[in-house]
């Protein structure tokens, strides 16, 4: 499944839970919950902002937020878990872009660890017109 594909199932995830738990607060509290006090406990509850209770609940009310928070912490691993894979993937390509730059060289050096000899053989290797490549620069 692609990026924008997974994206749009999480945004649909989210916005799922919050219908069904602003849903399940509304019928579960009592005649003082409104719609905009369900909505709102599911917010504050779905993603842990931790304010205290709209209205008391009964029993079955916070087993009903318990739910929410573990939907809440599911869709979030999820979340982390995708940005994990766009780390990973990103990586990935960059590892493959320097090495399709390095195979279209031919005829070079390549010197690793930049620091003060690696200055003087770069200008060395450059004065003398030969190719190189700086694969790790440091700046000490």
């Amino acid at each position: 499944m692609n990026n924008i594909n997974k994206s749009i199932l999480y945004i649909a995830y989210f916005f799922i839970v919050i219908i069904v738990g602003s849903i399940g607060f509304y019928y579960i509290g009592d005649d003082n919950w409104t719609v905009i006090d369900s909505i709102y406990m599911t917010i504050i509850t779905l993603f842990f902002v931790g304010f205290s209770e709209v209205h008391p609940l009964s029993e079955f009310g916070r087993l009903w937020a318990i739910l929410i928070i573990f939907l809440g912490v599911a869709g979030i691993g999820m979340l982390f878990s995708s940005m994990r894979d766009i780390i990973i993937y990103y990586n990935n390509y960059r590892r493959i872009l320097m090495m399709n730059k390095i195979k279209n060289f031919s005829d070079h050096f390549i010197i690793c660890g930049y620091g003060s000899m690696g200055a003087v053989i770069a200008d060395e290797l450059d004065k003398s017109g030969f190719k190189f490549i700086i694969v790790e620069k440091n700046d000490n």
